[in-house]
C-alpha cells in the first residue's frame, strides 16, 4: 500500500473517532480499518477460522455459547510501540463509552479474549468491541467480525428479540456504500438457501462489493469422500483454481485492492457529505438561535425572528419566489393566489353576478349574438327560449317576446367553470392541491380561529324568470300617480334584487382571500421558527389582530355592499349614457328588420336604389322600408316604460359591477389584507411587536424548553465534530 493512501486511510480513522461515522457514511477502511472488512455468515459457518487466520492466530472464540453478540473490531497497526489496547465504540449517545473506557492489556492470548468479551456483555449490542494491536512488525490490516445469523432462538441463551437484533445489525454494516461484504458459507450446505449471500445481495445488487469464501470443504456428505482426497491431493478440479482466488494471502492481497480502490472513490464524497451535513446542522442552530435564559436574550431572540419574518412577508408581498426556499409550496405564493382569485371573481362577477339575466342585444340580422358559446348554460337556455322573438306579419309582438338575456356585459368572458366555488353550480373539490383551485374547507379545517368564514357558494340564488315579465309586475307594483306613472323608488328596488348574488360572490372571494393570507402567515412563522413551542407561542399571539383585521375587511366588504345596494344609485361615469344609447339603438334596428318590405342587391334593379347608397363602402345590399309600415307600429307606454327601465337597469348594472369588483379589489384586499401599515395582518409580528411585550410575555413565547436546550447542545457537538473532520481531510 502506497504512503498517500496510508495518510488517507489514516485521516478516515480519524474522523471514526470524532464519531462522524454516525452522521456519514465512511469507507470501511482506515489505518484502523486497512483492509475494513465486514465478516458475516451463520453461527458455526467456519467465520472464528476465517477470522484467525485473517489475524495471524488472533483467538477468536468457536464454542457456540461463547458465539459473538456484538459487532468486534481487530486493528493491526505498525508503529514503533508495542501495545494492545481494547476500548468499547459506542452505536449511540456519548463520543466514548464512559463504563468501559480504554484499556491497555499486556498480551492477547484465548483466555484474556474470551475474559474481555465475557466481561462487556452478556446480551446481544450494538455497541462494537475495538482491540487494536500495534508493533513494528505489524501490516495495516482490519477486519469488523459480526455475530452469526441464527434461525431459533436458544433457552438461557438467545431470545426471539435477539434474531431480530442480529438481522438489523448486519444489514446497518452491509448497507454501507463504501464497506466490503466478505459472506463466508460452509461447503456442505446449499448456497442458494443461505441467507447471509441474500441479505449480502439485497444491500450489494451489482455485487462490486462482495467477495464469497467457502469454509469447511472437507465436510461433505457420506460417500463423498473421495471428493475431500481430491482437494486433499489437489486434483482436478482443485488444481485448476486460479492460484490468486486460493488462501488467506490471496484473500488479503485482493481486499487490499477493493479497499484502496473504495477508499480513493469515496474520499471527495465523504468530504461532500460532511458539507452538507454542516451547511445543514449550522442552519438548524441558526434557527433555534442562541441560548435564551433572559429577558435580553430572549428579546434578541424574537427580534430576529420578526425580522427575518418581515422579510420573507416582503418577499411574498413582491413576487420575488427565487429568494426563499420555502416559496417552492404553491400554496406560498401569495400574489399568485390572490392575482388567480381576483380574475376568477372579476370574471364570474361579468357572467354569474345577476339574479335575472338581462336580454342579450340582437344584431340587426336577427341571429342569435356571435359569442353566444362562450356564456353559461342558464344564458343559453333563456337565448334559445327566446329565439322566436317576432313575427314578420305581427310587428307589434316584437317587444313582449324580445328577451334573448345576458348578465349586463357584452363582453367575451372566457369559460370560468374552473372556479367551482364562484359559480352558480356550486363547489366541488376536485384538484385541491392546484394553487388556483384550492379546497378551500380542507384548508380551513387547520385553523378553527376562522370559524367565522362561513358563507358558502350555495347560498346563491337564481330565477329562471324572464326579466321583461319580472320588470313589468315589478313596474306595476310600484305605479304612482302623475305623468307615466313611474316611482322613483322602483330602480332601487329592482337595482337590489337583481345584485343580490354580489354578497355571496363577494364574500366568498373575500373569504378566499383572507384563507390564503392566514395559510401563508402560518406557513412563514414555521419557516423561520424552529421551535415548536416559540412557534405556537407566537401564533396564539398573533392570532386575536389576525381575526380582528380580517374582521375588519369584511366589515369594509359590509360597508361597500351597503353603498352599493342600499344607497343611491349615482355615477358621473358617461358610460351609463353611451351604454344605454347602445341598447336603444340595438332595439331600434331589431325591429326595423321585422318591417322591411324587401331587400335589394346590387345584382337586382341597381337604378332603384339611392345614389348615395352605391358610393357607401362595402355596401352589398340594403333593407328598404315603406314609410306607411314605420309610421303604422305602435308602442304602449308601459311598454315604452318597461323597455326603458330595462335598458337603464342594464346599463347602470355594468358601470355599479365594474365599480363595485375593483372597490373590493382595492380598498378590502390590496389595502386592508396587503399594504395598509395599520391594518394589514402581514404587518402584527414585527420587531416593533416585540418591543412591546412585557418579560413575563418574553418568558412565555421565548423560554427555553429542555428540548431544546438538548437539541443545540447535540448540534453543537456535531458542528465540531463535522468542522475538526474537514480540518482533517483538508490539511
Amino acid at each position: 500500500m502506497d504512503i498517500s493512501d496510508t495518510k488517507r486511510l489514516e485521516k478516515i480513522d480519524e474522523l471514526r473517532r470524532l464519531r462522524v461515522d454516525q452522521h456519514v457514511a465512511l469507507p470501511q477502511a482506515s489505518s484502523s480499518h486497512i483492509l475494513g472488512l465486514i465478516v458475516t455468515g451463520d453461527q458455526s459457518s467456519g467465520k472464528s477460522s476465517v477470522l484467525e487466520a485473517l489475524t495471524s492466530g488472533l483467538p477468536f472464540p468457536r464454542d457456540s455459547g461463547l458465539c459473538t453478540r456484538f459487532p468486534t473490531q481487530i486493528v493491526f497497526k505498525r508503529s514503533p510501540v508495542t501495545k494492545i489496547e481494547v476500548s468499547i465504540i459506542a452505536a449511540q449517545g456519548e463520543l466514548s463509552a464512559s463504563k468501559f473506557g480504554k484499556k491497555t492489556v499486556p498480551s492477547l492470548d484465548h483466555e484474556q479474549f474470551l475474559k474481555i468479551i465475557s466481561e462487556i456483555s452478556k446480551s446481544f449490542s450494538l455497541d462494537m468491541l475495538k482491540i487494536e494491536l500495534s508493533g513494528p512488525n505489524h501490516e495495516h490490516f482490519s477486519v469488523i467480525d459480526l455475530p452469526g445469523l441464527f434461525r431459533k432462538a436458544t433457552s438461557g441463551q438467545t431470545t426471539v428479540e435477539d434474531i431480530a437484533l442480529v438481522r438489523k445489525m448486519i444489514t446497518k454494516f452491509m448497507e454501507n456504500p463504501r464497506s466490503i461484504i466478505l459472506a463466508v458459507v460452509p461447503a456442505n450446505v446449499d448456497i442458494a438457501t443461505q441467507e447471509t449471500i441474500h441479505m449480502a445481495e439485497q444491500a450489494d445488487p451489482k455485487r462490486k462489493r462482495t467477495l464469497g469464501v467457502l469454509t469447511k470443504p472437507d465436510l461433505v456428505d457420506p460417500g463423498a469422500e473421495d471428493k475431500v482426497l481430491q482437494l486433499l491431493q489437489a486434483e482436478d478440479p482443485w488444481n485448476r483454481a486460479p492460484r490468486d482466488r486460493v488462501g488467506i494471502s490471496a484473500l488479503k492481497k485482493l481486499f487490499d485492492k477493493l479497499l484502496r480502490g473504495i477508499t480513493r472513490k469515496s474520499f471527495d464524497d465523504v468530504i461532500r457529505d460532511i458539507d452538507t451535513k454542516l451547511s445543514n446542522h449550522l442552519q438548524e442552530l441558526e434557527k433555534i438561535g442562541p441560548a435564551r435564559n433572559d429577558s435580553t436574550s430572549q428579546r434578541m431572540f424574537l427580534i430576529q425572528l420578526a425580522a427575518d419574518y418581515q422579510a420573507l412577508v416582503n418577499t411574498a408581498t413582491h413576487s420575488s419566489y427565487g429568494h426563499g426556499n420555502c416559496f417552492q409550496d404553491k400554496e406560498m405564493r401569495l400574489t399568485s393566489l390572490i392575482m388567480n382569485t381576483s380574475e376568477r371573481f372579476s370574471d364570474t362577477m361579468a357572467r354569474e353576478s345577476f339574479t335575472r339575466l338581462f336580454r342579450v342585444d340582437l344584431a340587426s340580422n336577427g341571429t342569435k349574438p356571435d359569442n353566444l358559446e362562450t356564456l353559461s348554460n342558464r344564458e343559453i337556455e333563456d337565448c334559445e327560449m327566446a329565439n322566436d322573438i317576432g313575427d314578420d306579419s305581427d310587428p307589434d309582438n316584437a317587444d313582449d317576446d324580445d328577451d334573448v338575456t345576458d348578465h349586463g356585459d357584452d363582453e367575451d368572458d372566457e369559460d370560468d367553470d374552473d372556479w367551482e366555488s364562484l359559480s352558480a353550480k356550486g363547489a366541488t373539490d376536485d384538484d385541491a392541491s392546484d394553487l388556483h383551485k384550492p379546497d378551500f374547507y380542507k384548508i380551513m379545517s387547520r385553523y378553527p380561529e376562522l370559524h367565522f368564514l362561513t358563507i358558502r357558494s350555495s347560498e346563491l340564488q337564481y330565477s329562471q324568470e324572464k326579466i321583461s315579465v319580472w320588470i313589468r309586475r315589478e313596474f306595476q307594483s310600484y305605479r304612482s300617480l302623475g305623468i307615466g306613472g313611474l316611482n322613483p323608488a322602483l330602480y332601487q328596488a329592482l337595482f337590489k334584487e337583481q345584485t343580490a348574488p354580489w354578497v355571496v360572490l363577494a364574500k366568498v372571494y373575500v373569504n378566499r382571500t383572507i384563507l390564503g393570507v392566514h395559510n401563508v402567515l402560518h406557513k412563514l412563522l414555521g419557516h423561520v421558527c424552529a421551535d415548536s413551542t416559540a412557534r405556537e407561542a407566537i401564533w396564539t399571539r398573533m392570532v386575536p389582530g389576525l381575526v380582528a383585521r380580517y374582521t375588519q375587511a369584511t366589515q369594509h366588504l359590509e360597508l361597500l355592499l351597503r353603498v352599493e345596494r342600499d344607497g343611491n344609485l349615482g355615477t358621473l361615469n358617461h358610460y351609463l349614457a353611451e351604454n344605454i344609447q347602445k341598447s336603444n339603438e340595438a332595439r331600434t334596428l331589431h325591429r326595423l328588420k321585422y318591417l322591411s318590405s324587401w331587400e335589394m342587391t346590387k345584382d337586382e334593379e341597381p337604378q332603384r336604389i339611392p345614389r348615395a347608397w352605391k358610393k357607401a363602402k362595402g355596401t352589398e345590399s340594403q333593407t328598404l322600408l315603406r314609410l306607411s309600415d314605420v309610421t303604422k307600429f305602435y308602442q304602449s307606454n308601459e311598454d315604452h316604460e318597461v323597455e326603458a327601465i330595462h335598458d337603464t337597469l342594464k346599463s347602470y348594472c355594468k358601470v355599479a359591477r365594474k365599480r363595485f369588483v375593483d372597490n373590493v379589489y382595492m380598498q378590502v384586499i390590496d389595502h386592508l389584507l396587503l399594504t395598509s401599515d395599520t391594518s394589514s395582518p402581514f404587518k402584527i409580528f414585527t420587531p416593533a411587536w416585540v418591543g412591546s411585550l412585557s418579560d413575563a410575555d418574553l418568558a412565555d413565547i421565548a423560554g427555553e424548553t429542555e428540548s431544546i436546550t438538548y437539541r443545540r447542545k447535540v448540534l453543537q457537538e456535531e458542528i465540531e465534530s463535522f468542522q475538526q473532520g474537514l480540518k482533517i481531510l483538508r490539511g
